[in-house]
Order: C-alpha cells, then structure tokens, then sequence
C-alpha cells in the first residue's frame, strides 16, 4: 500500500493538521528551524498533528558553516524547539545555495550535522535532497552510506491537484522518481509535488510505499516489527554481448545514431563500418538522426538476419506494459546476439544514472539532451532489480549498468529497434561444427580421388567427427546440405569400389 503525508513550515500558518488527517494524509514533516532560524510555527503545527494522531517527524534545513553559523550553534536552535523532548525524529534538509545557485554543502557538512544531533541524543531519519543538489555537491555526489534513509524530491510535471490526484497524474507507485537513486540510495520517501492540495491549502505533498507501522519504523526504528516478508528465490543473472570499445565514442556531436548503430552491427557481425558512411545512410544531419526508422533500415541491410522491428514508447511515463514488453525485446535481441539501439530524451532531473556493478554516473550535461544508445547486454541483481548495459557514444564513461526502470522513462515519446532473430552461440559453434566436418569430408573424397584405401580414408572421417553427433545437429539448412553431400558422395563411393576390376 501507499500512504501520504506532508511537510510544512511557518508558510503554512493556519493549516488545519487535523482537517489533512480527515482528507486521508498519514504522516507530518515539521520543519523546526533554517539554519539558526527557528520557524515560528513549529510548535502549534506539532501540537495539531499530533492531536490529530498523526505520525510526526520534524526537518532541519541545514545552513553550511560558511554561511556564518556553526552546526553546534544550529544543534542549539533544536534544543530550544525541542525543548528537552528526544522522542521526534529528524530529518537533515540538504539544499542550501548561495545567490548565484551555487550549491554549499559538502558531505562532511552532512555527516557532521548526523553526529551533532546524535551526540545531543537525538534519532536521525536521514536525508533529504534532490537529485539536482545532490548530484552536483563540491567534491561530487556523496554516498548515502551511513546517512540513514532518504527523502527525495522529485516532482514530475508538478501538478495543482488534490495530492491523490497529482500522485496518480504522475504515474502513482510507477513515478519515475522511485527508481532514481541519490548516491547509492532511493527514496525511502518520495516528495512528488509542491503544489498538492491539502486541507485547503497548496503544499509539500509526499508518497511511501508501505504501511503507517513501517514507516513509524523508519522514522525512529522504534515501531511494531514489520510482518516478515514472504520468503521467494530471485534467480539473478548477467550477459553482455561482446563488442570492441576502441570506436564506441562518436566522431562528431551528432553521430550518436551512427555511433550506435556501428556498435550494434559490428558485435553482430565483426565488420566496421565507418560513422560517415552510415550517417549517410539514415540521413544524419547536423541536427542528428531523424528516428528510429532511419535507423530501423541500416540495421536490416548490414545485419539482415535480425529480424529487426521497430517499437515507440509514447507514454510518459510508460505503462507497465510498455515497460514489461522492454525488457522482453531487450533479453531476446541480447540472447540473439543483437544489441538494441534506444532514443532517449535525458533532462538534468533524469540524467542516467550507474547502477548494479557500476559506480560512476554518465558524465551527462547542458540541458535535456537527445541521444541514442546502444544497450548491449542486461543483469538482474539478488534484490530482482533489473539493469541494462549500455554503451553510450556521448558521454564518459561510456559504458555502464542503469536500471531498466530509468532507460523506461528516458525513452518516451521516442522508440528503439530491437531483433527478434539471430544467431546465438549455440548455434554460431553448431556452425563451426559442420564447417569441420565438412572439411573432414573434402579431405575423405580427396584421398579416395587421389587413389588411398577408402576404409582408411573413412575411419579418418569418423575419428575427426562422430556422425551420430552430426546427425544430432540437422536443424539448420547448412547441417541438412552436408548431410547430403556426405550421404551421396559416400554411396557413390562405395558402388564403385564394389564394381569388379577390370
């Protein structure tokens, strides 16, 4: 189940905490100062929620040392707000900037905020950010290890709507921001909107997947113990199609498209094609490849046992079919050794993100970026998440794992191109199978040609290639013709040494 909760401050003076809870919100998140600012509210604000049988957190907007106040000095500022009261979990709020946007906080400022309020004996929730703070904090984006849980903004297309309305509008439990990580983290709790209304007023509205007892479980680990889940075996798995990593990177700003179709081709079939020459072919200009179906015919006449098709994904977010029939394309064009080439659209808030086996995120900016990309092979991990490989001709690392769940939501309103048929290993080594014995048989005539024993000539067939084996492969046109050729040759072989001499 999902249940709701708000987060409100000084802003929302008058707000009925007790008219929300009538409208079905679950959990309160009351701010208690900025910085050493204490929020005026506070109080009133906790004494309604908590009235109202609310379940209650309270949040810190945490001010960088650099901004003038000390973290111990802003500690102090929760004493007199707590006012000697140790039971209410806190949240650390990270998002303070300067005038010009730029971000202020670094980890150490976090984690020593975490210690202070731990010190002075308080539960610390965990964190909240966004994606667009955290991801871009002086010495890179943290780790969410040692932090506790986390809070996310995250707000789609914000809508101004009763909350239950603005959470569905955006997808409900299949909101994109569930599945984008802050470090190594996702959210616990996903604030999805500014702008929902509640008890008649326009506010912080958040969503958490789970029951009222698990939450008051996150808030201060101190609530009626979770039912334990039913026990199920994950089967996990990994495959990456190998391809060459030496011309993976684009030539040109706008080669992405033929940057991915070179990669795709040349795992299929060990030729290299130039970029040029394949943008000339799906008509790549300065602004890029048209579509997916400029690229849908390249790849059906440089790979043309593929079976190629093209699929769009025009819901955003997609549906959980379209997501469901992704990963089917994705796992049977890899199992047929045949990469899949997706368009994305990838804004600063979605921007792909490593995740599985990988650590570094795609170095991707300047605004929404269009793209191709090539997923070359896919994982699930022991929790049942899924993942994909993807080689990306754009941006560094230019290679590395994200979850199937984020490529769903950066493909819409484009497409991709995925095989339905191919050669897989099996069958590539079934190939070279008969390649050998075929060669085994050629060297069998060319001895009874050139006049040796036949029995001699006809055990060394067998002893190169067991026939009951080769019998065992006739499922492929090419098995079926050397079996021809071996049965006719050796029948007319043996009538002629049968004929008396003359």
């Amino acid at each position: 189940m999902t249940i709701f909760g708000v987060d409100v401050s000084e802003h929302q003076s008058g707000m009925s905490l007790r008219r929300a809870k009538g409208e079905g919100i679950e959990f309160a998140i009351l701010r208690l100062c900025d910085g050493t600012y204490r929020d005026k509210v506070f109080r009133s604000h906790l004494a309604d929620a908590e009235s109202a049988g609310l379940l209650v957190a309270t949040y810190w907007y945490l001010r960088a040392p650099s901004e003038g106040t000390t973290i111990a000095q802003q500690v102090d500022v929760i004493d007199a707000q707590m006012g000697g009261r140790r039971d209410l979990p806190v949240w650390i709020d990270v998002e303070s900037v300067d005038a010009s946007g730029r971000k202020l906080l670094t980890k150490d400022d976090v984690h020593a905020a975490k210690r202070e309020l731990e010190k002075r004996g308080y539960t610390v929730a965990g964190v909240y950010s966004g994606a667009w703070y955290w991801e871009q904090m002086p010495g890179g984006e943290p780790s969410m290890r040692g932090l506790g849980a986390l809070w996310v903004s995250n707000y789609g297309k914000n809508r101004t709507l009763p909350y239950k309305d603005a959470y569905l509008a955006d997808g409900a439990d299949k909101h994109a921001g569930w599945g984008y990580p802050l470090g190594d983290r996702k959210p616990d709790i996903l604030q999805y909107g500014s702008n929902g209304l509640v008890a008649g007023f326009k506010v912080d509205v958040n969503a958490y997947k789970g029951t009222r007892e698990q939450l008051k479980q996150l808030f201060t680990g101190r609530g009626d113990k979770p039912a334990p889940p039913v026990a199920h075996t994950i089967t996990t798995v990994e495959k990456v199609l190998e391809y060459p990593r030496d011309q993976v990177v684009q030539d040109t700003y706008y080669y992405c498209g033929p940057a991915s179709t070179q990669t795709v081709v040349r795992a299929a079939t060990g030729h290299l094609i130039g970029e040029r020459d394949l943008a000339r072919q799906m008509q790549t200009t300065t602004n890029g490849t048209n579509s997916i179906y400029n690229i849908l015919p390249v790849l059906q006449r440089h790979v043309p046992d593929g079976a190629w098709k093209a699929v769009e994904m025009p819901n955003d977010p997609p549906t959980n079919e379209q997501k469901t029939r992704l990963w089917q394309d994705i796992v049977r064009s890899i199992d047929v050794g045949r990469g899949v080439i997706a368009n994305i659209v990838a804004p600063p808030s979605n921007y792909p993100r490593a995740s599985y086996k990988s650590n570094i995120n795609p170095a991707y900016g300047g605004g929404v970026v269009y793209h191709y990309v090539a997923v070359m092979g896919y994982a699930v991990d022991n929790t049942g998440q899924r993942h994909v490989w993807v080689a990306d001709s754009g941006f560094r690392p230019y290679g590395y794992w994200c979850t199937l769940d984020q490529l769903a939501t950066l493909i819409p309103p484009k497409g991709y191109v995925a095989a339905t048929k191919g050669i897989t290993p099996k069958q590539q080594q079934q190939r070279e199978e008969v390649k050998k014995l075929a060669q085994s048989l050629d060297d069998v005539v060319k001895t009874l040609v050139d006049g040796s024993d036949f029995k001699d000539a006809r055990g060394n067939f067998i002893l190169h290639a067991d026939r009951n084996a080769f019998l065992a492969m006739k499922n492929t046109e090419l098995i079926l013709k050397a079996l021809e050729r071996l049965d006719g040759r050796v029948a007319a072989l043996e009538k002629q040494l049968a004929a008396p001499k003359q």
